[in-house]
């Protein structure tokens, strides 16, 4: 088993933080190899942030993703850059108020939600909408497990957020299992 993950958005949407949980669930937590790459540039807020998480049951001997298996876009640039990359049968995550896809979705499977419109709504808080995101990944993808990814976040959020994370975290599960069929 490997899957090539890459997460895309801009400063301030907590990609980086999303993508860390993910590997490190694989890695410390489901006994994968996991490989985390991050790349952003030097504007602090609503410059490109994007992430690459490669996970395997062996070595992992290149850790850069140049067709992911899962494109998680979070915003329209990224998508727009990054699309037309996703591996032929592969999944693309988005939001679906932040983007619009315009690639062939017949070659990829696509899921969105609402998730930065959910986090304002759902949690008056807009840096809970990585969680809602993982949550939803978590789920359609299910290739790590729910419980490496609740002790990864443990491990990774200042215990004062983690409650709140947690709920948002639940959120995303809730809608990947409406997305997945259940």
């Amino acid at each position: 088993m490997k899957k090539e993950i890459k997460f895309i958005g801009v400063g301030g949407q907590g990609v980086l933080l999303a993508s860390a949980i993910l590997a490190k669930s694989a890695s410390v937590f489901d006994g994968l190899f996991a490989v985390l790459t991050e790349k952003y540039t030097s504007d602090m807020r609503g410059g490109e942030v994007s992430s690459e998480v490669v996970i395997s049951s062996r070595r992992v001997t290149y850790p850069l993703v140049d067709s992911p298996d899962i494109l998680i876009a979070l915003s329209q640039d990224g998508c727009d850059k990054y699309a037309s990359q996703i591996k032929p049968g592969g999944t693309l995550i988005y939001d679906s108020e932040l983007v619009a896809p315009s690639i062939d979705k017949s070659a990829v499977s696509c899921f969105s939600a609402p998730f930065n419109a959910i986090a304002i709504n759902d949690f008056k808080n807009r840096s809970v909408m990585n969680m809602i995101v993982l949550g939803f990944v978590s789920d359609i993808v299910s290739f790590v497990s729910y419980d490496s990814l609740k002790k990864a976040m443990a491990e990774e959020i200042d215990s004062k957020f983690l409650e709140l994370n947690y709920k948002a975290f639940e959120k995303g599960v809730e809608l990947g299992k409406g997305e997945a069929g259940g």
